[in-house]
């Protein structure tokens, strides 16, 4: 009879650590979902734009034919539509299909520094040389010009993943942001500032400040690293700095949220690292991903990733600093972190309140 009591007895102290449990169980689910992430992530699909002003019919049809099943060709008739789907991620590479005084010469223009633009650029010229042979015969002489989107000729490797650098350093907010939430409920401050008669929001904006400043502080010290190290950018600093004000303030409210479903700091260093490792590594901070769209919202697109903030930041520091756009060119990516901070706040807020702040 002491065995079952025995088993009584560890049962209930291992549900007196809950947490630990739950990281236990839920981790074979938890990777399961994060290999389908990344099967999802790396499926290839390469996208080719091309613009015929030769006096021919448009090759697209031909092109088709020809192409291997990872690439999708479709006809355009304007550069600047083009241009824009290729600065978005729409497309992966443009091709512009006009005459010269010795023959063809045809224009190849992308992010020269994708993997996706490289694998389109291969395919395209295997599709010139077929498509050719079977217009005149003979393979007729034409030299393949590459213009670069943006500055990705002179970006180095190590400054295309600057932007996603900055982002994981601002990341790695979420844990002293949620310590300094939930210490808040832990030791009864929360009460002593109600009878003080501070507001809810009064105590968010305190605390969110100082956080804000640890994040921007964070960025800075990576950025400032980075051009030491060698990087040199040549863009719009004042949109950089709002891009990461957005990225942070958008990891506080999500470290509310986390703080909201704990009671003390050792569960926020416990359950934050399952987010952790997804902003990590599914936002495109740590490694580049190409993730297949959802659907569409005005044009720009949503997958599983888009939950997660980080991933707008890091499409709008990288559209910024590496491709050299403007502040409208970003304007869904910013209006995604505001939606997405705010979605955040709301639901941490609630749950906040009803657990730590309920009377």
């Amino acid at each position: 009879m002491k065995i079952p009591a025995l088993i009584l007895k560890n049962l209930r102290e291992q549900l007196r650590s809950v947490w630990v449990l739950l990281l236990t169980l839920l981790m074979g689910p938890f990777f399961l979902f994060v290999y389908f992430l990344i099967i999802d992530s790396y499926t290839l699909h390469l996208d080719l734009l091309v613009l015929n002003s030769l006096s021919k019919p448009s090759p697209v049809t031909e092109f088709e034919t020809d192409a291997l099943p990872p690439v999708r060709i479709r006809s355009i008739s304007d550069s600047l539509t083009a241009l824009h789907l290729l600065k978005n991620g729409k497309a992966d590479a443009l091709l512009i299909l006009r005459e010269g005084e010795n023959g063809p010469e045809p224009e190849l223009i992308g992010d020269l520094r994708s993997m996706e633009y490289i694998l389109t650029a291969v395919w395209t010229g295997e599709l010139l040389q077929s498509y050719f042979q079977q217009l005149n015969g003979t393979e007729p002489p034409f030299l393949l010009r590459e213009t670069p989107l943006g500055s990705s000729a002179v970006v180095s490797e190590f400054e295309a993943m600057v932007p996603g650098l900055i982002i994981l350093s601002i990341i790695m907010l979420m844990f002293p942001a949620g310590i300094a939430f939930v210490q808040e409920a832990e030791q009864k401050t929360l009460i002593r500032l109600r009878l003080a008669r501070i507001s809810t929001a009064q105590y968010l904006i305190g605390l969110s400040a100082v956080q804000l400043l640890i994040g921007l502080l964070s960025a800075a010290l990576t950025f400032s690293s980075a051009v030491l190290l060698g990087a040199d950018f040549q863009a719009s600093l004042s949109t950089a700095f709002l891009i990461l004000s957005l990225c942070s303030l958008s990891i506080i409210a999500f470290s509310l949220l986390l703080a909201a479903l704990t009671d003390n700091a050792n569960q926020i260093l416990v359950l934050g690292n399952f987010p952790m490792f997804l902003f990590m590594f599914f936002s495109g901070a740590a490694f580049p991903l190409q993730p297949s769209p959802l659907f569409e919202i005005a044009g720009y697109p949503f997958s599983l990733q888009s939950l997660m903030s980080p991933t707008h930041a890091v499409s709008a520091l990288h559209k910024v600093l590496v491709m050299q756009m403007q502040l409208t060119d970003v304007l869904p990516e910013l209006f995604s972190l505001l939606l997405l901070s705010a979605l955040y706040a709301l639901l941490g807020g609630y749950i906040f309140r009803r657990r730590h702040l309920a009377d």
